[in-house]
């Protein structure tokens, strides 16, 4: 999945922020929430995955009410080294996406798909959303599915009806284990 990221971009590589970039890396947004699962484990992977392809990701972490904007920051710098914002609002989303050029967004949270798709059609780049639970996907969210240019899902059960609906832009990837890191005993 990581090799189509750039046809999902198209042209549109340097030219969203409305100055030409001084690289040519595909800059993708990845957006998610801090829920105690192992989502961010997940994020932070891709986050590595993504430089080891070229590719320049920069995280969008949304923020539940109960959530003070100056911990979490400080919280993330220590996780990741790349360009990296809290936001609770799409006005907040759309300014970060603008800033950092990016080219595509991938959410990873059901919490951040609203303001996902939001920012995807206001700013004209495409949203892949990555599916991390078995949950109705078609009835709480029908409008994001519909317009995602592609959809991840961890697991058959994951998938769900969306593969019947949507063949063309549903892929079961699995999550995997880094054998290089971990090995049985």
């Amino acid at each position: 999945m990581i090799r189509e990221i750039d046809g999902l971009a198209g042209d549109k590589v340097g030219c969203l922020c409305g100055k030409p970039r001084e690289d040519s890396s595909l800059r993708v947004l990845l957006t998610t929430s801090l829920v105690r699962t192992g989502q961010w484990r997940h994020v932070c992977d891709l986050i590595d995955r993504l430089h080891l392809f070229g590719f320049e990701p920069v995280v969008a972490i949304r923020l539940r009410k109960r959530h003070r904007p100056s911990k979490i920051r400080k919280k993330l710098r220590s996780y990741v080294s790349v360009p990296q914002t809290v936001y609770r609002e799409v006005d907040e989303l759309v300014a970060f996406a603008r800033r950092h050029c990016a080219a595509l967004i991938h959410a990873h949270s059901s919490r951040t798909y609203r303001t996902a798709l939001w920012t995807s059609c206001r700013l004209s780049i495409p949203l892949v959303l990555t599916l991390h639970g078995s949950v109705p996907w078609l009835d709480r969210f029908p409008v994001t599915m519909a317009r995602a240019s592609a959809i991840i899902a961890v697991g058959p059960a994951q998938a769900g009806d969306l593969q019947e609906r949507y063949p063309e832009k549903v892929s079961i990837i699995p999550n995997g284990v880094d054998v290089d890191r971990f090995r049985p005993h």
